[in-house]
């Protein structure tokens, strides 16, 4: 059985999010796959059905099975390092790949084999790391929320935000207050934390601007969201992003400042800023066709298909139909 072990959280999160997508989807393409939980009863009633086993309960782990571990669950990959069971790393973000681990120790020390990510830049950093091989699999964007609803000219003045990633915020909107106290009076700064998925997209939708001033991102998937939204981008790399977000010339399809420099940022967000309150936003256009062709081809096939094959290489005994 593939078992793809999962945190007992109950925070949004986009690794969730994709952990139970692809057992969803291996479950769909005939392969016995569950959901891994510790604790006995733990699930996410917003995610899809299918499913679980759980860590602490006798029988729910078998010799044979593979586990996919996440980056931050190195107690996990320790506690699992001697057991008869085939173990991989599933690492979406670099950091926390390197905050779990202690040091002295690499992924080998507990007996992982190879890595699974969904950003070819920590692919090729952790593979190189961990002396190890790392397959990348696609990322896909929701297209039933995460939709362009309003042309640039029809949405609000509004700059949306995640507040948990958005220590800098604050600090950069002092700069942009400085320079012209309407940006922060007459343009609505909102943080998309506590809420519904939907609550969430539809804020995204509505917004001219998401700003991102997370320094440590594996994928940029909010960003990715915001740009399947029409909504422009403006904000760091994270790292995670360099190589995928232009920042400028013909094919430029995000406002990127060097991470961590938010006075920066504000002084190329001014231009932005000073079209949004004059309500001309046709200078941007480009930007926003440019991010929308990024992001078209994240669909859940391509996903799903990238998913499918990696597991249909490396686990063909546990699909029990063709």
């Amino acid at each position: 059985m593939i078992l793809y072990n999962c945190p007992d959280l109950e925070a949004k999160s986009s690794g969730i999010n994709r952990i139970y997508r692809h057992v969803k989807y291996l479950v769909e393409s005939g392969f016995e796959a569950a959901v891994l939980h510790s604790n006995v009863g733990f699930k996410r009633d917003d995610q899809p059905e299918v499913p679980v086993r759980y860590l602490k309960r006798a029988g729910d782990l078998a010799e044979g099975d593979v586990v996919m571990i996440p980056e931050m669950q190195t107690k996990t990959m320790k506690e699992l390092s001697q057991a008869p069971v085939r173990k991989m790393a599933f690492c979406l973000s670099w950091t926390y790949a390197f905050k779990s681990l202690p040091l002295n120790e690499n992924y080998h020390t507990y007996g992982i084999e190879r890595i699974m990510v969904s950003c070819k830049f920590i692919g090729d950093m952790l593979g190189w790391a961990m002396g190890m091989p790392a397959h990348l699999v696609e990322n896909s964007i929701d297209s039933n929320i995460y939709f362009p609803e309003y042309k640039l000219a029809q949405k609000k003045k509004k700059i949306v935000f995640i507040q948990r990633k958005g220590a800098l915020i604050p600090m950069l909107m002092r700069v942009l207050q400085a320079k012209n106290s309407r940006f922060i009076s007459e343009i609505e700064w909102f943080a998309l934390d506590d809420l519904s998925e939907h609550e969430y997209a539809r804020h995204i939708r509505e917004a001219s601007i998401f700003v991102n001033v997370s320094t440590a991102e594996g994928i940029l998937n909010a960003s990715f969201q915001a740009m399947r939204c029409n909504t422009l981008l403006a904000g760091f790399d994270s790292i995670g992003g360099q190589g995928t977000i232009i920042g400028d010339g013909t094919e430029q399809n995000y406002i990127i400042a060097q991470n961590g420099d938010y006075l920066s940022l504000a002084w190329l967000m001014e231009p932005l800023l000073e079209d949004l309150l004059k309500g001309d936003m046709s200078a941007w256009d480009k930007q926003a066709v440019n991010a929308q062709k990024l992001v078209e081809p994240m669909t859940v096939k391509l996903e799903k298909d990238s998913v499918i094959s990696f597991w249909r290489r490396m686990a063909p005994n546990c699909q029990l139909e063709a």
